[in-house]
């Protein structure tokens, strides 16, 4: 006969470092602290322990494990908020409690001179251990044992004041409330440290999901550029002077090969510029303030309701500033579609007129000042009642444009362009600041 395996008691604690999220959510639903004792098995759980090795796993494990880690961090965090707000509850009993026995005649007095003498007795004690001398001894015992004395006299007292009959429905209130207080400690403490686990469970997983997204999305990009390269190819031989217009990031293999019609291509170059007496301004640098492609575009379609289609994706382009490739007269990596317009004023079927407005810009990151909070004066200050919110700027490096912060605050360039009479078109010099509101 087989013997089977006793079951080896363990606390919560001890199986947070391996379990996994449906194993630990059952187990934590039937405890809510970290002295609970539960049943497992020992060979079960060595085997959860194991560091995992994710590169085998399946896009959908994978997925799966992240959305329970995280929502045992969910749960971790609701019961760190539970035990806090227990905490709050409870508040009020103490204070009442307390409120009441320091109105008591003499409570207060003697309940901090017992507090006075629990500090000089912690120094007496402190003292004693450093002491070397036997008279010095001596003298810091008998200074130990008179404050010892003193202090079960006071608490003699204040435990008179506070069994009296009046305060003893509060005195239960009191110690039930601290009871429930020093519970909750204990269960935010441990709950804090198991969340921490559970966040790096979590992290892992999420890393793992991050990798493999990455890696999608740059073989999604490959695949489509390598459409959109066979199309270029095909356009090209039955056409001749046209534009190749493109996603830059790739999401889609959607092309736009649009004949072009008096294409003209503006650079703004921002000189700073510095007067010096009896002779030319002289500057120090140069910097490029816009480059511009604009021009008259024939969109073809199959259909008017096709080429409407197409309009509207284009449209959809330039409003959400989707950065484009365009491939023609001009040849721009980076740019931005900030002009668009459509007629139909030509005799040709099957065709739309556009007139597009292409802007040069590339991603950069823009690095924005931090706002120093003032703090309260106490004299009088300048603010009134009524008075408009102080206004917000960024500050911005060279190379940035209007488009990508009004892109990163949610506004409109019109917007920034209202708040900022002098700011360019576009681009902006380098340690300028832009007001936002």
């Amino acid at each position: 006969m087989v013997k089977k395996k006793k079951l080896k008691p363990i606390t919560d604690n001890d199986i947070l470092k391996g379990l996994e999220p449906g194993v630990r959510m059952s187990l934590r639903n039937k405890s809510s602290t970290s002295s609970t004792r539960i049943d497992y098995n020992p060979s079960t759980y060595a085997k959860k322990s194991k560091a995992a090795n994710l590169s085998g796993k399946s896009d959908k494990y994978i997925n799966e494990k992240t959305n329970e880690w995280k929502q045992v961090v969910t749960i971790d965090a609701d019961k760190i908020a539970n035990a806090q707000q227990v905490i709050k509850d409870q508040q009020p009993a103490i204070n009442k409690f307390q409120d009441e026995l320091n109105k008591e005649n003499g409570y207060k007095v003697t309940h901090d001179a017992y507090k006075d003498k629990s500090d000089d007795l912690a120094k007496q004690q402190d003292a004693l251990k450093k002491a070397k001398k036997k008279a010095d001894k001596k003298k810091i015992q008998s200074a130990i044992d008179s404050d010892k004395k003193q202090m079960k006299t006071l608490a003699g007292k204040i435990k008179t004041i506070e069994n009296k009959t009046g305060y003893k429905k509060d005195r239960d209130a009191y110690d039930k409330a601290n009871k429930l207080v020093k519970n909750a400690k204990k269960v935010i403490k441990s709950k804090k440290s198991l969340k921490a686990l559970d966040k790096q469970k979590l992290a892992k997983y999420q890393a793992e999901q991050k990798k493999r997204n990455a890696k999608k999305k740059k073989a999604e990009q490959k695949a489509n550029l390598k459409k959109i390269q066979k199309k270029m190819k095909a356009a090209e031989k039955l056409y001749q002077g046209r534009t190749a217009v493109y996603r830059a990031d790739l999401k889609t293999d959607r092309l736009y090969m649009l004949a072009e019609v008096t294409p003209q291509e503006n650079i703004t170059i921002n000189t700073n510029t510095n007067p010096k007496d009896g002779a030319d301004t002289r500057t120090d640098y140069t910097v490029e303030d816009s480059k511009e492609l604009s021009g008259t575009y024939y969109l073809y379609g199959k259909s008017w309701a096709d080429r409407d289609n197409q309009y509207r994706i284009l449209q959809g382009w330039a409003r959400k500033g989707i950065e484009v490739v365009v491939k023609g007269f001009s040849k721009l990596a980076h740019c931005y579609i900030t002009g668009i317009g459509k007629s139909s004023d030509i005799p040709y079927k099957n065709v739309l007129t556009l007139q597009l407005t292409f802007t040069y810009s590339m991603k950069y990151p823009i690095k924005y000042s931090k706002q120093k909070k003032k703090s309260k004066s106490l004299g009088k200050t300048s603010t009134t009642k009524g008075k408009p919110a102080k206004h917000k700027y960024v500050k911005v490096k060279a190379g940035v444009t209007l488009i990508e912060i009004a892109r990163d605050k949610g506004l409109k360039i019109s917007e920034i362009k209202k708040l900022n009479k002098k700011v360019g078109d576009l681009s902006l010099k380098p340690g300028q600041e832009v007001r936002i509101q």
